[in-house]
C-alpha cells in the first residue's frame, strides 16, 4: 500500500519537475514573469508531493523503507536545486524590471542632434527617479528609527517618573498613618489630662466646702 502510494507521488513529482525544467530550459529573453509564477506554483506542488513521498517512505515495510528513503532524498536534492535556480531567475527578472538595459543607440542618419536616442534619455530619467525614491525611502526609514528611539527614551523616563511618584505616594501614606496614630495618642492623653483636671477641681471644691463648714461650726 505504501509502495504504490509512493509510486503515485513519484509520478506526480516527475510531472511537476518537468514543468519547472521546461521553463528553465528557455532562453533568458523567453523567460517572462508569468512563466516564472507558473514555475513557482509547480515548485510548490513539488514540495507538497515530496512531503507525501517522505510520509509514504516512513510507512513502508522494513524491506522497502531504506530504498524509498534514499529515492526521496535524491528527489529532495533535485527539487532544492530547481528552487535555487528559480530564486536566481526571480532576482534576475526583478533586477531587469528595476534597471532595464539601455536600448541600442540609433544611427546618426535619422537625427543628427540626438545621437543617444530619446529612449535612452527616458531610461536614464527613470533610473534617476528610482534612485531618488530609494534615497528618500532610506531617509524616511532613518527618521522613523530616530523617532522610535526618542519615543522609547521618553517612555523610559516617564516610567521612571511614575515609579518614583508611586514610591513617594507609598512613603506619604506611611507618614500619614504614623501621624494618625500619633494624633490618636495625643487625643487620648488630652482626655486623660482633662479628666485629671476636673477631678482636682472637684477635690478642691469639696475641700473648700469642708473648710468653710468647719469654720462655721467652730463659731457656733
Amino acid at each position: 500500500m505504501a509502495a504504490s502510494s509512493f509510486a503515485g507521488y513519484a509520478k506526480a513529482l516527475e510531472a511537476a519537475q518537468s514543468s519547472v525544467q521546461s521553463y528553465l530550459a528557455l532562453s533568458q529573453a523567453e523567460r517572462l514573469p508569468p512563466g516564472l509564477v507558473e514555475a513557482q506554483a509547480q515548485l510548490d506542488e513539488c514540495m507538497a508531493v515530496l512531503a507525501g513521498m517522505e510520509s509514504s517512505a516512513e510507512q513502508a515495510s522494513q524491506g522497502n523503507k531504506k530504498a524509498l528513503r534514499a529515492k526521496a532524498a535524491r528527489s529532495k536534492k533535485e527539487v532544492s536545486a530547481l528552487e535555487e535556480e528559480l530564486k536566481r531567475e526571480s532576482v534576475r527578472l526583478n533586477r531587469a524590471e528595476l534597471f532595464p538595459s539601455p536600448p541600442s543607440a540609433p544611427s546618426n542618419s535619422g537625427d543628427p542632434f540626438d545621437p543617444f536616442g530619446a529612449k535612452l534619455v527616458d531610461t536614464m530619467g527613470s533610473l534617476n527617479d528610482t534612485t531618488s525614491l530609494l534615497h528618500s525611502t532610506q531617509l524616511l526609514c532613518s527618521e522613523t528609527e530616530a523617532v522610535g528611539s526618542s519615543v522609547l527614551t521618553t517612555m523610559g523616563a516617564q516610567r521612571e517618573q511614575l515609579e518614583n511618584a508611586n514610591a513617594n505616594v507609598q512613603e506619604t501614606r506611611g507618614v500619614t498613618n504614623q501621624a494618625r496614630v500619633l494624633l490618636r495618642r495625643m487625643g487620648r492623653r488630652a482626655v486623660m489630662n482633662k479628666l485629671c483636671l476636673y477631678f482636682v477641681i472637684v477635690v478642691l471644691i469639696v475641700a473648700n466646702c469642708l473648710v468653710i463648714y468647719y469654720q462655721y461650726l467652730k463659731r457656733d
